[in-house]
């Protein structure tokens, strides 16, 4: 996990030397990150390090074209994007119970579905 710096940092394997990588995503393919909400309590709380408001006021930006990034490798076959299939509607500290069941049987069938595809991939019959 990349965090703030790098938030997805699948480029890290290819400077490496891995030639393809299977990335998993936590969210679904029509997400596109937003602008991180409460930027002033960051810039304030941080007021003695301001790269790190800096880099968090972009990091939506920065998300985003790392998912271009990806999506045209995906094409290109050097990566696999493994995501859920379908939009992850709960909240970063969920505490409905029966939201969270949910999601762990969509992660379990995405799972299943994608076991073939991962295979495939590492043989490299994608």
């Amino acid at each position: 996990d990349g965090g703030i710096a790098d938030p997805i940092p699948f480029e890290k394997a290819f400077s490496d030397g891995c030639d393809r990588a299977v990335v998993i995503l936590t969210q679904d393919k029509t997400y596109k990150k937003k602008k991180q909400s409460g930027l002033s309590l960051i810039k304030l709380k941080y007021k003695k390090y301001p790269e790190i408001y800096k880099v968090m006021s972009k990091r939506h930006d920065l998300y985003n074209e790392k998912l271009e990034k990806l999506n045209g490798l995906e094409k290109e076959g050097k990566v696999l994007i493994i995501r859920p299939s379908s939009p992850v509607a709960f909240k970063r500290i969920e505490t409905d119970i029966e939201k969270l069941r949910t999601l762990y049987r969509q992660g379990e069938y995405d799972g299943y579905i994608n076991e073939m595809k991962v295979k495939k991939f590492i043989e490299g019959d994608s």
